[in-house]
């Protein structure tokens, strides 16, 4: 055993030069599984970029849907004076609030769905997972907090666009088209 699993290529050259013996470190012997592990959290990354992507085309869609609601009444607020910063800031604000009430029930809803999931156990063949007799499950408390952040942040961005159309809305256009 080595203090440093990843010193293995190191120690097995040493191996080889000092005792004229053949020695194949772990990351060698296994090479092919680590480049798996490595593809699936590609894979995996790549998923949650969709995912991501999609709430973000759906939270845009959202306040779309909103701003064309309410163009009658964003035209009445321009009239009024209401400057295109402060229209923006109102509609990236509502959507700071949608976005907000979405990551709470997200959050406790992944959270009552992971307690669930581990409450069941999920067997697996022991010859394809090195012993493994259950699929492992763990929760690490740090992965809420890279989906809250990036969920808020895909938030505050797909908000940009409608705040930005709501802004430029003509006042006179706005009140005449509703």
């Amino acid at each position: 055993r080595v203090a440093d699993p990843y010193q293995a290529e190191i120690i097995a050259s040493s191996i080889e030069r000092e005792s004229g013996l053949d020695a194949v470190s772990w990351l060698e012997t296994n090479a092919e599984i680590l480049n798996l592990l490595n593809t699936q959290r590609v894979l995996v990354n790549l998923f949650y970029l969709l995912i991501y992507g999609i709430a973000g085309f759906g939270i845009a869609n959202t306040l779309i849907t909103i701003v064309a609601q309410r163009t009658r009444e964003i035209g009445i607020l321009k009239a009024m004076g209401a400057s295109q910063k402060s229209i923006m800031a109102l509609f990236l604000f509502q959507s700071v609030i949608l976005g907000t009430i979405g990551l709470m029930l997200g959050i406790i809803l992944g959270y009552i769905a992971i307690i669930l999931l581990q409450s069941y156990t999920i067997e697996v063949p022991q010859e394809m997972y090195f012993g493994l007799q259950t699929l492992p499950l763990e929760v690490e408390p740090f992965n809420f907090v890279y989906a809250a952040f990036f969920a808020f942040i895909i938030n505050i961005i797909s908000g940009i666009y409608p705040a930005r159309k709501a802004a430029k809305l003509d006042p006179v256009k706005a009140i005449e088209s509703a």
